[in-house]
């Protein structure tokens, strides 16, 4: 079998994907009928792969179920790392407990904990953070809530493992701290010696979407061994012995930097080629590299949801099978233009990683990268100097220090210059299913064997492909609404956004954190997912740091066109609009009915001086359908508000359900027929307030809660389309939709092969029996002419 590793990892991981996605027995069933098929048709050498794939699925999906078990748990373990807020376990069988604690005991110490399991957090906007598949990814078994913690001393070789890291690290860090400024010391010690680093002060790396050379990947790995091979040359040590000694010294380095993917990928790689000239057997490039692959995902299937493991084996990828396709492009234009070729075809394949990521990609990290990887490699072997060196001789280390700061002001100076060129270019919205199209087009776009086409077959496929996709176009055009509002989940706080036909707005922007940043994590994504590039207006409702803080992130990602809210009279009120407008824009204060396409916007003079009672109300309606929005309103403003008639086919309830608003006075004078309210999971105030339900049942109004998922309105010829976001109906759904697909395209390309095949006539009108390189347009297409 072709590429035996690459087939066995690509089993792993479809297995996997589909595990949580498909049920059980439809998943067996399914891959019982097409192991059948392939047995029938190749054998069981091929069949064998099918088999592979139902076992994962099943093993997966095994682990879907146990990741479900919540309740009381007990666990005796070893700390392995800490956190701000929580510290990571090493418990039996290679599993990692995440301890949700204040604590921190020291790396190395014995923990006995007791307490309930804290469910990862699923989706509940789309496109934002998936809690659980992070966590089945970096190997988390179960995260704790902690009733009791009993901290001893340990002895044990595992501890003392963890703790020599724990030194290891901080040696790296006081290190790099004596001989460079902390950002610098930052970089160095993140690069060589694995530590946490705060990833957002580098603005420009991660503007230029470079932000991967702070992890130690392939690149270090290879200096590393180059460092390694030139120590066993001049100890004068036997081939074997000087192997095994590279590969034992590069798994302790591994060891202590945390076990990077990008550094395991390469010494499974390496243990790989070695192993094969040991045995003196040709070893192939993606032959190793698929065997790298396919050990991590035997260790872990779930790697595929592992962003540092997909930005890695798809740029290695990109380099092994689709480098080589157009190389011939620039060799004869010397390094620079090969090295620009590589980067680009590289960034070509993680499209769907930075799409996912980022919402965008720089254009001038494909010229950067060519300039700033050989000053990383610099900064490397100058670290790896100044760290020995401190040891035996401090002051050779200050002399090699200077030298190496010079570097690094060259790396600041070329990354802030080409962070500077404002090029980044928005991406489309990518998900799990289109991510895997882009790169099967891209295997067929650099594979497809264009020179065995005739001119005749190729003008036709060209035609074909431009007419299907249009047809595609046209078929799956959604029906335009007249007003769409999604109201977000941004745990404690409320962020809704609002479509009109020419209006892109959010009402509130969340901002409550709690210790981290809610809008970065649950609104930004959800614009990108929509394709969102800017906003016409941010109104604002009040100056409350969970309805106004999200504003910051949103400007730094998104331009935002006006920014309207109430006039600030109290001291915070003033403080906050302050803020926001000298960091993000002016704030304007209006009121009246504004006319859309599709409807109309209606702000309600203000009912309050200050805090709550200053909340702005806004009534969106569109054909007699109307939703009313009350920010934080209290009761008794809410009275005043009855006065003034609004209207509400939709009513989002005042302050995430409190008891101190949604009096009855309002709701029996607008009579919704839905009550929405936002509110976050588990919250510390309890919202929403038993009596506000009590309330709402009496009334007879039904309610959503965005804690359930992002809550939908489609507004089309006065009236309301509600949905609910939910993510493993909706997963579960493009799983078979997508299976579907694929079996009906692989069996119309083979019924039409084989039928053209019966007549060959035909065939050999469309097909050349040799590839065509230079026998003129008339006989093809895709002439290259001088190419032999």
């Amino acid at each position: 079998m072709k590429q035996l590793w690459l087939c066995l990892s690509l089993a792993v991981a479809s297995g996997a994907f589909f595990a949580g996605r498909i049920p059980l027995v439809y998943g067996v069933a399914f891959c019982a009928v097409i192991f059948l098929l392939v047995l029938w048709k190749t054998g069981i050498r091929r069949s064998g792969v099918v088999l592979l794939a139902l076992f994962t699925f099943v093993t997966c999906t095994y682990h879907y179920q146990l990741k479900d078990r919540g309740g009381e748990v007990e666990f005796i373990g070893i700390v392995k790392e800490t956190g701000e807020n929580s510290y990571d376990l090493s418990v039996p069988y290679f599993k990692t407990v995440r301890v949700l604690s204040s604590k921190k005991p020291a790396v190395g110490s014995r923990v006995g904990i007791k307490g309930n399991v804290i469910e990862p957090e699923r989706p509940r906007n789309p496109g934002v953070f998936d809690g659980f598949h992070y966590e089945l990814s970096h190997r988390i078994y179960k995260s704790v809530g902690p009733l009791q913690e009993e901290v001893r001393e340990s002895t044990s070789l595992l501890s003392r493992g963890y703790k020599l890291r724990e030194s290891f690290q901080n040696y790296g860090r006081k290190t790099m701290n004596r001989y460079f400024p902390d950002r610098e010391a930052g970089l160095l010690s993140a690069m060589i010696y694995g530590t946490d680093s705060d990833r957002d002060s580098f603005e420009d790396l991660n503007a230029l979407n470079l932000i991967h050379i702070l992890s130690i990947s392939g690149l270090h790995i290879g200096l590393i061994v180059i460092l390694l091979k030139k120590l066993t040359k001049l100890l004068t040590l036997p081939i074997t012995w000087s192997k095994i000694a590279v590969h034992l010294s590069m798994f302790f380095y591994l060891f202590l930097t945390g076990f990077p993917v990008g550094g395991m990928r390469v010494f499974f790689t390496l243990l790989f080629t070695d192993w094969g000239k040991t045995l003196g057997l040709p070893v192939d490039p993606k032959y190793a590299f698929s065997f790298s692959g396919f050990i991590f995902l035997l260790a872990n299937p779930f790697y595929i949801y592992h962003y540092g493991f997909l930005f890695s084996f798809l740029s290695v990828f990109a380099i092994l099978f689709f480098y080589p396709k157009v190389r011939y492009m620039a060799q004869s234009k010397g390094r620079r233009a090969e090295g620009i070729l590589l980067s680009a075809t590289i960034t070509l394949a993680i499209v769907p990683l930075l799409s996912r990521i980022y919402g965008k990609f720089s254009l001038m990290s494909i010229f950067a990268n060519v300039l700033v990887l050989p000053l990383a490699s610099l900064l490397l072997y100058g670290g790896v100097a100044v760290s020995l060196c401190h040891l035996f001789f401090p002051a050779v280390a200050g002399g090699i220090s200077l030298l190496l700061e010079m570097v690094l002001t060259l790396f600041n100076t070329v990354t802030e210059f080409f962070a500077g060129i404002n090029a980044s270019v928005p991406l489309p919205s990518f998900n799990v299913y289109d991510g895997f199209l882009y790169i099967a087009v891209l295997i067929i776009g650099f594979y497809f064997p264009y020179r065995c086409l005739s001119k005749k077959s190729g003008y036709f496929l060209m035609a074909y492909t431009l007419l299907s996709t249009f047809a595609a176009l046209l078929c799956f055009k959604a029906p335009a609404d007249d007003l769409h509002i999604t109201q977000l989940y941004v745990g404690q706080g409320d962020c809704a956004l609002v479509e009109f036909r020419d209006l892109k707005a959010l009402i509130d922007t969340g901002g409550s954190g709690f210790g981290k940043d809610p809008t970065a994590f649950y609104i930004v994504p959800y614009l990108r997912e929509r394709n969102i590039r800017a906003l016409d207006a941010v109104f604002l409702s009040h100056y409350d740091v969970d309805h106004v803080g999200g504003i910051f992130t949103i400007s730094k990602e998104i331009p935002i066109g006006s920014i309207y809210g109430p006039e600030a009279s109290g001291e915070e009120d003033k403080a906050m609009r302050d803020k926001i407008e000298e960091e993000v824009g002016s704030v304007r204060s209006v009121e009246g009915t504004f006319p859309l396409r599709g409807g109309d916007i209606k702000i309600y003079p203000p009912l309050g001086k200050e805090g709550n009672a200053l909340s702005m109300v806004m009534e969106l309606s569109s054909k007699g359908a109307h939703a009313l929005y009350l920010g934080d309103l209290p009761a008794a403003e809410e009275k005043i508000l009855v006065g003034l008639e609004p209207k509400s086919t939709v009513l989002k309830l005042a302050h995430h359900g409190s008891k101190t608003s949604s009096s009855d006075e309002i709701l029996e004078a607008v009579r919704p027929k839905l009550a929405l309210i936002s509110a976050g999971a588990r919250n510390r105030y309890g919202h929403p307030h038993k009596e506000v339900l009590d309330r709402l049942k009496k009334n007879k109004i039904p309610y959503l809660q965005t804690k359930d998922g992002a809550i939908r309105l489609a507004f089309r010829d006065g009236k309301i389309k509600v949905s609910v976001y939910d993510e493993q109906a909706k997963s579960r759904g493009d799983a078979i939709f997508f299976i579907w697909n694929m079996i009906f395209l692989f069996a119309s390309a083979w019924m039409l092969a084989n039928y053209l095949k019966e007549r060959k006539t035909i065939w050999n009108q469309w097909i050349s029996a040799a590839p065509i390189y230079s026998t003129g347009r008339k006989n093809t297409a895709w002439s290259r002419s001088g190419v032999k």
